[in-house]
């Protein structure tokens, strides 16, 4: 029944709205380090950026990221 609701309109390319939204998926409770690390790797193979620059757009350490990725290259029984 609302006449008007708040809101904010962002102008953002395709990597952008991938950044904002990995942004806001890290911060679920529910997300396991798997599903992190597969959004981050599509996001990578996506935008064809470095690992850096994915960790730096996150605020995530390079090494924290590079820990995530390695963790999809487990055995399937270890995943």
């Amino acid at each position: 029944g609302l006449e008007q609701v708040p809101c904010r309109v962002l102008d953002l390319t395709d990597q952008q709205v991938c950044e904002v939204s990995l942004e806001e998926n890290l911060k679920r409770q529910d997300l396991n380090v798997l599903e992190k690390a597969v959004a981050f790797q599509d996001y990578l193979q996506r935008f064809q950026c470095p690992i850096e620059e994915l960790g730096r757009r996150l605020s995530l350490d390079r090494s924290t990221v590079s820990n995530m990725l390695r963790l999809l290259e487990l055995p399937e029984p270890l995943k």
